[in-house]
């Protein structure tokens, strides 16, 4: 799997729950939205939980909670 492949995967869409054609991609998609951190995902939590703090543009707006970063950007919160 390359960069794009992850960065173009509906498992990086929340909002993309109905599976695909015939609901095949259901299991896929809540394993990889919902499912345990990789390792590398889990060493990126840790990297990010340590920086945040010292990072001064994102300390007050960003956050992480259980697996997600939360960012609070003007108009709405992303995570």
């Amino acid at each position: 799997m390359t960069r794009l492949d992850v960065l173009a995967s509906v498992g990086n869409d929340p909002n993309w729950s109905d599976g695909g054609p015939d609901g095949r991609y259901r299991t896929y998609w809540e394993g990889y939205c919902w499912g345990d951190l990789s390792v590398s995902a889990q060493n990126r939590k840790e990297i990010l939980a340590e920086l945040l703090p010292r990072l001064t543009a994102l300390r007050n707006i960003a956050a992480i909670d259980g697996r997600f970063l939360v960012v609070k950007g003007r108009l709405r919160t992303s995570r």
